[in-house]
């Protein structure tokens, strides 16, 4: 895949399915440019075996990015997405990670998310936490799944604080790990 960047910018809404991005292959960075709104279902030949880094940090509007579902990335690829956390506020938007190890990046801080906005993001194995803010998350128990493990590194925040409550969370054998920079 390379460094290869497709990047999407739209004006309205736009719903892309598996279906229509079967043939997107072979790009190694999706950028969403613009603050519109975005639905998208990968296909699993979008990352393949190798990695697919979404970025959506220009989304901002609460409720523009309302699905980003790998879930049907199945063959090993991992999904880095990147998103404004501006966009998360207040909705609960889809995001999915697929089968591999994935990364889901909050870019902006200063925000608290509650067990609502981030009830439906589901199957990513590290949450990482961009920007030297404020952070409150309170996560829902969707959020890490049954005998697997959620790690969220808050490293970057050297002078910023997180507080993450996982009081929600009930699944069996449902591991979280945290690492903190110097004021999270």
């Amino acid at each position: 895949a390379g460094t290869n960047t497709l990047t999407l910018t739209e004006t309205g809404t736009t719903t892309l399915t598996a279906v229509n991005l079967a043939n997107v292959t072979n790009w190694a960075i999706w950028v969403l440019a613009s603050n519109a709104g975005y639905s998208l279902t990968l296909n699993t030949a979008n990352a393949g075996t190798g990695a697919l880094a979404i970025t959506a940090t220009a989304v901002t509007t609460p409720g523009n990015l309302s699905k980003i579902d790998a879930a049907a990335e199945t063959d090993g690829g991992t999904i880095a997405l990147t998103v404004a956390t501006g966009a998360l506020d207040t909705v609960a938007a889809i995001l999915t990670g697929g089968s591999g190890s994935d990364t889901l990046k909050f870019s902006g801080g200063g925000i608290t998310l509650d067990a609502t906005e981030l009830g439906s993001v589901t199957a990513w194995e590290t949450w990482t936490l961009l920007s030297n803010a404020a952070y409150t998350l309170t996560l829902a128990d969707a959020n890490i799944a049954a005998n697997a493990t959620l790690t969220i590194d808050a490293s970057a925040l050297t002078s910023a604080a997180a507080t993450v409550s996982a009081a929600a969370e009930n699944s069996s054998g449902a591991r979280l790990n945290y690492t903190g920079g110097g004021g999270a």
